[in-house]
């Protein structure tokens, strides 16, 4: 049986796009450019474990790879004990430029995000109204009831603003955020649904 798996090169520049495909048996691998990247085509010939290595721009990963895939069903051949090289399938392609422009990627988000409501976020934690510097201060977002957006924060100082933010996805739609600050005064912590505020947002914490 002929599987398939596709790889989204857009906005990534050109570079070598290399594919390995490592098993049980030596796999048929073939390729199609599409607009956005390039999808694979790869029919082993006998069940088990198989190893998918993809690697973009010289000798690295892209994320996830390499990946484990297990086939099943009945062998079409018989399982011999060929040396490893034997039994790798490898497709190297030298990939061209493709970039998504603004006007259609702004587009494309809109239509993936509609039915965002972010009056329905909801927030809860100590590091909303107060704060330590040089300390690791947290807090909670609740998006699980306001549709699909992606989640924007950033802390404003007196100064310059907040370098380290660090935002956790758990499962559906709800975050956890930690974040340090380096200077005292007021600083203005904004959460953003999409490109709206939630209730609350700015919210004002005051660093001793």
């Amino acid at each position: 049986v002929k599987n398939s798996f596709f790889v989204n090169t857009t906005n990534a520049g050109c570079g070598v796009l290399n594919v390995t495909v490592d098993g049980p048996s030596k796999a048929t691998v073939t390729s199609q450019e599409h607009d956005e990247g390039y999808a694979f085509f790869y029919t082993p010939t006998v069940p088990g474990i198989y190893e998918i290595t993809i690697k973009y721009g010289g000798n690295f990963h892209i994320s996830g790879s390499p990946f484990r895939v297990e086939v099943t069903g009945t062998p079409r051949s018989e399982v011999t004990d060929s040396r490893s090289e034997d039994r790798q399938s490898n497709v190297t392609l030298e990939t061209v430029g493709k970039t998504m422009t603004g006007v259609s990627a702004s587009a494309e988000l809109e239509n993936h995000c509609s039915g965002s409501h972010p009056e329905l976020v909801t927030c809860q934690g100590l590091g909303l109204k107060y704060a330590e510097r040089d300390r690791l201060n947290c807090f909670n977002v609740d998006a699980s009831q306001a549709g699909n957006d992606v989640l924007l924060i950033g802390i404003c100082g007196p100064k310059q603003a907040s370098e380290e933010v660090v935002v956790k996805h758990l499962s559906n739609n709800q975050y956890t955020v930690s974040y340090r600050v380096f200077q005292s005064g007021k600083h203005f912590l904004v959460i953003k649904w999409g490109d709206q505020d939630i209730p609350g947002s700015p919210f004002v914490i005051d660093i001793p």
